[in-house]
């Protein structure tokens, strides 16, 4: 009965987890630029946040969802 009990509960963490939306994050790269006679250095910061496909993100929040409840009934 535990061991169903600790699923229900890890099951439904995921169902939290299904929901979110990724983390943007930042890059930063710094180089050498040489044209002719002139050089310096250059530096590029890139931001990006992904966002996923349309329907995909309800589909997993969906299953995450259905599992959960099958986790119920193996509880009861």
């Amino acid at each position: 009965i535990m061991a169903y009990s600790e699923s229900v509960n890890s099951q439904s963490k995921l169902v939290s987890q299904a929901k979110l939306i990724p983390n943007p994050f930042i890059t930063y790269q710094t180089g050498r630029l040489r044209s002719g006679d002139a050089s310096g250095s250059v530096h590029d910061v890139t931001l990006s946040q992904p966002f996923p496909w349309p329907g995909k993100r309800s589909s997993r929040i969906r299953t995450s969802e259905l599992l959960l409840k099958i986790s119920e009934l193996d509880l009861e």
